[in-house]
């Protein structure tokens, strides 16, 4: 049997097409160096970098993404030094009650002072960190879910996500398949309506890490009765394609489950990045970005009429940032947006599970009367010198609903997406989907760009 490319789109039906290609990585362990400053030390983990998408870029097993040591990790076009983001991670908010009293607290998946994260490779089962778990990447798989061998790889265990629902229908209504721990439970088997279990492989390219806030030596912070670790456990799977207008976008899924005994109170997720648009040098300190707001309408009334994003641009949750023009050309610019939010009881605030209709009460976005998803809650830009240092400060960071504009002079800056507030139980999941795209129409005029982006983020 050989290697195949799974060419599904996650936002719409299957896309059928014959797609060759070789596989590329790279292997080896690096340190994330302090190269913008921070206190807390580099860590050692197995970096890679993906082989499809025309956005090419490195991942980690353990919730650092696009960091390639002391440079940016995802650039654009593949095969160039243009530069769009130096790292990511998700920023996780919550009230945990303390000496009865809630206390504001806030976990760091990526750093951008630092460099480093929180989280560690594995899952939270009870009593331990278990599972040495690397990424896994579904171009070196076959269909069957087994690795395809040929590649240099340390991981060949079985592929992790699998299609294993009675009632769901994958890759519709926000199901996208369950990560099965158990590594010899990763195998076909017949459920009870007759259908087998076959493995979820969504996109050309899927990439799935599962990693933990549990082990308390990633933590700078903690201290013993301080409210941490909130024993996190977090799926994460970037989705990518090498084809068409697929080729310059790519979504990326956080599945967190809470594995604790406690109830999280008030909580916030948000994808925190660090986008350093240019070529090298000081190319990172020319950017501006902003929310996308009614002031947009003027172009949304006219690229997207007929769609619910022409009189509402807010529909796009979305943020965008360009830069000032590099070596005397206009550079591409890149939006974010909110794809998939949490869904929210309107009765008691609880976080419930989109993809089970049962949960949702037969989840309806067109009249969310009882499950409704919160959507963009805050949109925060800022710069090295601003990053919030404690957590309650974190906390009311990702809480307090600002939706910054466009900064009037070029700047090195941060942003981040949250969405909240929502309570999670024990062994309760909540899920966040990010749309990131990069457009350049043009090396001369930057609304061509923008206007390139908007039809590209309303398309995914």
């Amino acid at each position: 049997m050989k290697l195949s490319y799974r060419i599904r789109s996650v936002v719409s039906a299957l896309v059928l097409m014959a797609i060759v290609g070789s596989v590329a990585t790279e292997v080896a362990a690096k340190p994330v160096v302090k190269s913008k400053g921070g206190s807390q030390a580099p860590q050692i983990f197995r970096r890679q970098r993906n082989s499809l998408s025309n956005m090419d870029f490195y991942f980690t097993n353990r919730g650092v993404l696009f960091n390639n040591s002391g440079s940016a990790g995802l650039n654009w076009p593949r095969g160039t030094a243009q530069s769009y983001i130096f790292g990511e991670g998700l920023w996780f908010a919550t009230k945990k009650i303390i000496g009865g009293k809630r206390r504001k607290l806030c976990e760091l998946g990526y750093n951008p002072n630092s460099g480093a994260g929180w989280y560690i490779e594995g899952e939270w089962n009870g009593n331990a960190v278990v599972g040495d778990y690397k990424s896994f990447v579904s171009s070196r798989y076959l269909d069957d879910g087994k690795w395809g061998g040929g590649t240099p790889d340390p991981n060949t265990e079985p592929w992790p996500l699998w299609d294993t629902a009675v009632s769901k229908t994958l890759n519709k209504n926000y199901y996208f398949g369950d990560f099965i721990s158990n590594t010899t439970e990763r195998t076909s088997i017949t459920l009870s309506n007759g259908r087998k279990t076959i493995p979820a492989m969504l996109s050309q390219e899927d990439i799935v890490n599962q990693y933990t806030d549990a082990d308390i030596s990633q933590n700078p912070e903690y201290k013993p009765n301080s409210g941490y670790p909130f024993y996190l456990n977090i799926t994460e799977v970037i989705y990518s394609w090498s084809f068409g207008r697929y080729r310059d976008m790519i979504f990326i899924r956080h599945k967190v489950r809470n594995a604790s005994n406690d109830t999280l109170y008030e909580c916030y997720m948000a994808p925190a990045f660090d986008p350093d648009l240019g070529e090298g040098g000081n190319a990172a300190a020319n950017d501006h970005n902003r929310y996308v707001d009614y002031a947009d309408s003027t172009i949304t009334k006219r690229l997207l009429k007929g769609t619910c994003f022409e009189r509402d641009p807010r529909r796009l949750n979305m943020a965008l940032q360009y830069s000032e023009p590099e070596r005397g050309k206009e550079y591409g610019v890149i939006g974010f947006a909110f794809l998939e939010s949490p869904a929210v009881s309107q009765t008691d605030g609880e976080a419930r599970d989109l993809s089970d209709s049962e949960s949702v009460g037969g989840y309806d976005p067109s009249n969310p009367d009882r499950i409704k998803q919160l959507g963009l809650a805050t949109f925060k830009k800022w710069q090295i010198q601003n990053d919030p240092p404690t957590s309650d400060l974190r906390y009311d960071f990702l809480s307090d609903g600002s939706l910054d504009g466009d900064n009037a002079n070029g700047l090195d800056v941060r942003l981040l997406f949250s969405t909240g507030p929502f309570t999670l139980p024990p062994l309760k999941t909540v899920e966040t989907v990010v749309g990131i795209a990069i457009a350049q129409a043009s090396t001369t005029d930057r609304a061509t760009n923008i206007d390139s982006l908007f039809k590209l983020m309303a398309f995914a």
